[in-house]
């Protein structure tokens, strides 16, 4: 007699017919989020509601739109032939959600009902309340969106000698920089900052004085410490006066100050949010309000390599919060882990590569282990452990060694300072590439 047997396979959560899902916010964690329900739910009824009047786009690329390597057609996240586009409703700012009768509002006067909702509304720029009057200024930006970025260009276009500053010292503000710099060959660039330290304090005074070195080696003002008390509008131009009692006149001014999540309307609706404002989730990215989940930069997670709540402010980690946010409003309950925080950026001749927070508390250390003028490698230890990194090289520097440490920072295990010699990160690299490669 023959046995046979029937290997059963889990069926995909499918939900209702029609069921009726609104995201707001199209951009990585929303996009990606849209795909997904295309992907596994094209029955839906899926719209997109974002409050730009142009679709979305890779945010980390805008710096290439600035240096007029690119253009926005070129790093849009949808064409206009794709399914996707056709679920995003463009001008469409939500203003309220009724979380109990699951209906949103759009600036349109729409009521729009739901059955499940995706926030997915990012952060906000930040500007201290002493100068929220700059916001209403001509030629003042924030380098948070297409607008920005065409006003920027718009400011110093047929200017033969533009002068633009750049408030804030960040990542960001010197991608900015060296993009500009690639554009406007004569342009004129002051950097203003509250802190002497580039970076805040992602970085080590080697690694800061190899930036230094860096900028001001292409000709960059560097007026720091010091800030902004007050800004006007004179003719074309915008008239800065500095603590310092130093004046400016500039062609355009651009803030990038940090961000705070953009979470009102989630306050509104009544979900837990955590202390700084970002939006509380369960493992699931579901919200205190069970119809509705949380992707990208708005919400806060446990971090467990940091040991407290944070946010992840990067554009992979937000599409991937976005997926399975999606997944998840589908039924799928798949668990988020969230990955080592980590970015990659080159600026004025530099490589950087960062992972981890480089915020050190009074029981931390740092570990330097090579330093010179052309390189650094530092790992910030708690504990004993790998807490994060940070790796700043220029063109001319040698190729470093390889970390060997990926599974101990990763997992959180001890390591030892001798782990961390020269000698122990054995290897080599040639190419920035094949380094984050070998990390990741």
């Amino acid at each position: 007699m023959a046995i046979g047997c029937t290997l059963l396979q889990k069926s995909r959560p499918q939900p209702p017919e029609k069921t009726k899902i609104i995201i707001v916010g199209c951009s990585a964690a929303g996009s990606k989020a849209a795909k997904e329900l295309l992907k596994q739910a094209s029955h839906a009824k899926i719209i997109c509601l974002s409050e730009e009047p142009t679709p979305a786009y890779e945010k980390p690329s805008m710096a290439d739109v600035v240096s007029g390597e690119e253009t926005f057609s070129d790093i849009r996240l949808a064409d206009s032939d794709d399914n996707y586009a056709k679920l995003i409703r463009l001008n469409s700012k939500v203003t309220a959600i009724d979380a109990k009768n699951k209906t949103v509002t759009t600036s349109q006067g729409e009521m729009l009902p739901y059955d499940k909702l995706l926030l997915a509304t990012g952060r906000a720029p930040f500007l201290p309340n002493e100068l929220a009057g700059a916001r209403q200024l001509k030629h003042v930006y924030f380098y948070d969106t297409e607008a920005d970025v065409n006003g920027i260009l718009s400011s110093l276009k047929n200017k033969h000698d533009p002068k633009i500053a750049l408030v804030g010292a960040g990542i960001r503000m010197l991608e900015l920089g060296d993009a500009l710099k690639k554009r406007f060959a004569k342009i004129e660039i002051s950097i203003i900052n509250r802190s002497a330290k580039f970076l805040g304090d992602q970085g080590t005074d080697n690694s800061d004085q190899i930036i230094r070195d860096a900028l001001q080696n292409h000709g960059l003002k560097l007026l720091m410490p010091d800030f902004v008390s007050n800004l006007s509008q004179v003719e074309d131009k915008v008239f800065l006066t500095l603590q310092s009692k130093q004046s400016l006149v500039v062609d355009a001014v651009v803030f990038a100050l940090g961000t705070s999540p953009n979470s009102q309307l989630a306050k509104d609706a009544g979900l837990k949010l955590y202390p700084d404002g970002s939006i509380w989730v369960d493992e699931y990215l579901q919200t205190s309000e069970s119809s509705i989940y949380a992707a990208g930069d708005v919400l806060g997670y446990f971090d467990p390599v940091l040991g407290r709540v944070t946010s992840s402010g990067k554009w992979k980690e937000a599409k991937n919060q976005g997926k399975i946010a999606a997944k998840n409003i589908l039924g799928f309950r798949e668990k988020y882990q969230p990955t080592p925080s980590a970015y990659i950026s080159r600026f004025f001749g530099l490589n950087m590569f960062v992972g981890g927070q480089l915020r050190l508390k009074p029981n931390e250390k740092v570990v330097s282990t090579s330093q010179s003028s052309e390189s650094n490698l530092a790992f910030f230890l708690a504990d004993n452990k790998i807490k994060a990194f940070s790796m700043v090289w220029n063109n001319k520097a040698k190729s470093l060694n390889k970390l060997r440490v990926r599974r101990a920072y990763i997992n959180q295990s001890e390591v030892s300072r001798e782990e961390l010699t020269p000698k122990a990160l054995s290897g080599r690299f040639s190419k920035f590439r094949d380094f984050v490669v070998t990390f990741f």
